[in-house]
């Protein structure tokens, strides 16, 4: 009875912030200790086709303290939003063929929170324990999705936090930037390119004429971040993905910063493991990234 309630309060309809066809999807929050009162955003879209068989992805955006709804609305989901603000249908998405579940992970990053910052993950092994919580979580309250295939994907520093996933759940016996360096000298650098290479007035901006880091193809940036905090944070966006008044943080320092030892860090060894176990890896690379 629990579950099915839980459940019902995570739906929302999204005829109910754009126009066109209903798409069902759940939203909320999976608590992954109860101690510090710490809890993660999750928003689930079942697949428009074939949902009874469609594998499952989890889609994890970015690096620490960045949030992975930016995903559902720039990269991989079923929503665009325009320059006013408006929600509109995205043409290709994988939400038509996959069940796409996104989390916003670690504590701090979007509307996932904590009641104090010493529940923030420090490295990527804390951040797997907690998105490896949630994700048992998600599969209790959705468990007609358990014998579904299921996908680790995301992007940039994603390539170093599903190994420690994926490990996470072999371990648990529940399923389941790579060059070796001068690592001393990684925070260090780290901070010289957050504050010189890329953001506003950077570097990278001002020798190139690029707009926008993430590509090279564009003329203006991918995303109006004032817009779409504004757009995000609204009383009804907020209502909708039953967020309550947690305010939505998207690049915070202090979620962040705290993973700068580990930005380029080698994690071979965990790809190692999970090829040697018979996972199927995929690498891909963005030629027009410019940060990379």
């Amino acid at each position: 009875g629990d579950l099915v309630k839980a459940r019902a309060s995570a739906e929302g309809s999204t005829k109910l912030i754009r126009t066109g066809k209903d798409l069902k999807s759940y939203s909320g929050f999976l608590t992954i200790d109860e101690s510090t009162d710490s809890n993660l955003f999750f928003w689930f879209f079942p697949a428009q086709e074939n949902p009874d068989k469609a594998p499952v992805i989890l889609w994890v955006n970015d690096i620490p303290g960045f949030s992975s709804v930016v995903g559902i609305f720039l990269e991989t989901g079923p929503f665009e939003l325009e320059e006013n603000n408006v929600v509109t249908d995205r043409n290709v998405t994988w939400t038509k063929t996959h069940s796409m579940l996104y989390i916003d992970a670690p504590v701090g990053t979007g509307f996932s929170f904590a009641n104090n910052e010493n529940a923030f993950a420090n490295n990527s092994d804390e951040e797997a324990i907690g998105i490896y919580e949630a994700l048992k979580q998600f599969f209790i309250l959705f468990n007609e999705f358990q014998p579904r295939d299921f996908y680790l994907a995301g992007e940039t520093y994603a390539a170093t936090l599903i190994p420690y996933v994926q490990k996470k759940q072999f371990d648990d016996a529940m399923s389941q930037g790579l060059v070796e360096f001068n690592k001393g000298n990684i925070q260090k650098a780290s901070e010289l390119f957050w504050t010189t290479v890329i953001g506003p007035g950077s570097l990278l901006e001002n020798t190139t004429g690029f707009l926008d880091w993430r590509s090279a193809l564009m003329d203006k940036p991918l995303l109006d971040e004032s817009k779409f905090l504004k757009f995000i944070d609204s009383k009804e966006i907020h209502n909708y993905l039953h967020v309550g008044l947690h305010k939505f943080m998207n690049g915070d320092p202090n979620v962040y910063t705290r993973f700068t030892k580990e930005f380029a860090g080698a994690h071979e060894d965990l790809i190692q493991e999970m090829l040697d176990r018979g996972y199927r890896v995929l690498f891909y690379s963005a030629q027009f990234d410019l940060a990379t």
